[in-house]
Formats: structure tokens, sequence, C-alpha cells
């Protein structure tokens, strides 16, 4: 990248030769940092094409800078909004927990001597009492035992 004619006449005749080379070089980066991303990368086609290979280089960092910037945004949004979800989740957890273990009701027996004054009611189905069976008895031992194909009497042959 040398410089035009234009250019070094302006040197020649400015007060302070480092302060307008500088602004002079620094000019280019300027005008690339106001770029969007598009831009930025045909500007990078364009200093490809050219052969500038100073000019591509400052293009190719000022596009990595920037497509760094916006992912690291995005990785400190989404960290931000995990922690609130953590921290909600938790809160939410919490509350529920407290609000379930308020409102269980609480059982309380009934005094004794209240039941002996009601007549006692019948359960809803008959209690079956559960029969000694004695070892020694053959009919007792043949039904426990199972059928010659393997399955329990009584049982059905499909599930």
């Amino acid at each position: 990248m040398s410089p035009s004619l234009i250019e070094r006449i302006g040197a020649f005749f400015a007060r302070d030769k480092g302060a307008y080379w500088w602004k002079l070089v620094t000019d280019y980066e300027r005008s690339l940092s106001k770029m969007s991303l598009s831009e930025l990368a045909s500007e990078l086609q364009r200093t490809q094409v050219r052969q500038e290979t100073a000019n591509t280089i400052i293009v190719e960092h000022m596009l990595a800078a920037r497509l760094a910037r916006i992912q690291s945004r995005a990785s400190w949004w989404s960290g931000w909004l995990g922690f609130a979800g953590a921290m909600l989740a938790a809160a939410l957890t919490f509350y529920l927990g407290q609000r379930s273990a308020d409102h269980t009701s609480k059982v309380e027996c009934v005094p004794d001597q209240e039941s002996k004054d009601k007549p006692v009611q019948e359960p809803a189905q008959a209690v079956i009492p559960a029969i000694k069976q004695d070892p020694s008895d053959q009919k007792a031992v043949q039904s426990l035992e199972r059928k010659g194909n393997g399955k329990q009497p009584n049982t059905p042959s499909k599930p």
C-alpha cells in the first residue's frame, strides 16, 4: 500500500507530519470499523482479488473480531438465561414444596369412647379366614403342585 501523489503532497504541507500520516493510515481502519459484516466480506473479497496482502490481513482481522464479539455476546446471554432459569426452577420447586407441605390433610384418630357408643359397621367385603393346611394331607399338597403342562391350576392359558 504505497501512498498516492496527492497524499504525499498533503503530507508535505501538513503542520504535524506524524499526525497526518497516522490519520491517513487509520482512516481505512475507521471506515472498516463502520462497515457491516456483509460489507466487510465484500471488502475482503476485493482485497484478495487485488492482492493487497496488508489490507487483506486487516480486513480478515476486523471480520474475525466482529464475529467473535457476536458469538461471545450470544454465549453471555445464554449463560445468564441458563442461570436465571436454574434459579427460577429452584425457587419454584421450593415454593411448591412448601405449599404442598402446608396443605396436607391431617388424620386424627377417633377416641375409643365414641366408637363404643356407635354400632360397628360390617366390612364391605367378606373376610375369608386363612385355611391352615396339613402337609401330610395329600389333597392339599396336590393342589399346590403344578399340572403336567407346567401351569398352575385355574390359570388362564393366554395372558
